[in-house]
């Protein structure tokens, strides 16, 4: 799958780039770069892919990108009215920002492991204390921000639990026929989830017949049309039951389920609980 080709937004002075990127919301954007980005989730929840990963995101989520690995970060649609609720704070770096000769110190093996295992994107859980840091490196001189990202890289390496997130075979389409066909693809289903998405509309979208499609979509995403549809159904419905009081068949209605049972069979499936004990555990 291919996306958008960018560039490392960095100071001619700096071998590397930190930024904030604030918005009232992330549309699907299926991008790549050469750089290898850093992401930390401050504000906003939705859903995250990550080559072939598709995965919730919420608040604390902290992500590495390993270099020209596509993905994007789609939040949720039905969020409060505040001026920017997505708040990341990334970090791009070039592969090369640590040459040869510096990954062969023993020293820096593990960081040379971290970057080699992030080409599979590498999800990293507990980072509490992330924030304090992310700050540090927005402060200082060059060089201490430098060895702020050394030290970061390196705790991250030592992490537990570590999550990679793509197949180990995953090779990504980097081709603008793919970039085309993936942003018509996702961005059809996350603009109109909550109408009736068919298998031939899809097909018609993606120009390609039914069987071609679906072999196509459980390449990218690893699920079929109807389970990715369930679960990004699921997910909005998840926001709809903790920000608003809104009936529960009128929130399975409202993102795109015709049945309320199918709708609660689908719901159970996902979070291993029905929608009013979820509704009550978390708003009481």
């Amino acid at each position: 799958m291919k996306a958008s080709l960018q560039s490392l937004k960095s100071n001619s002075n700096e071998s590397f780039a930190t930024y904030w990127v604030k918005a009232h919301s992330f549309g699907f954007h299926w991008h790549y770069h050469p750089e290898i980005e850093l992401c930390y989730v401050q504000r906003g929840a939705g859903t995250r892919m990550v080559g072939d990963s598709v995965r919730e995101f919420s608040e604390g989520d902290l992500v590495l990108v390993g270099s020209n690995l596509p993905h994007t970060w789609i939040s949720q649609q039905y969020a409060n009215d505040a001026s920017d609720n997505m708040e990341v704070f990334v970090v791009q770096f070039l592969p090369d920002l640590f040459n040869k000769t510096i990954l062969h110190l023993p020293e820096f093996q593990p960081i040379a492991t971290l970057l080699k295992n992030a080409s599979q994107g590498l999800f990293f859980r507990d980072i509490d204390l992330f924030k304090e840091k992310c700050l540090a490196l927005e402060n200082g001189s060059s060089i201490e921000k430098l060895l702020n990202l050394i030290a970061i890289l390196d705790e991250l390496s030592t992490k537990p639990n570590t999550e990679k997130l793509t197949t180990k075979n995953y090779t990504p389409f980097l081709t603008n026929e793919n970039q085309k066909r993936m942003q018509r693809i996702f961005g059809h289903i996350h603009a109109h989830f909550a109408e009736e998405i068919s298998l031939a509309q899809m097909a018609d979208i993606a120009c390609m017949n039914e069987a071609s499609f679906c072999r196509y979509f459980k390449q990218n995403t690893g699920q079929t049309l109807t389970e990715y549809l369930n679960d990004l159904r699921i997910s909005q419905a998840c926001r709809l039951l903790v920000e608003t009081s809104e009936p529960i068949t009128a929130i399975a209605n409202t993102v795109g389920f015709n049945s309320f049972t199918n709708f609660n069979k689908c719901f159970v499936k996902r979070k291993k609980t029905s929608p009013r004990t979820f509704r009550k555990a978390v708003v009481g």
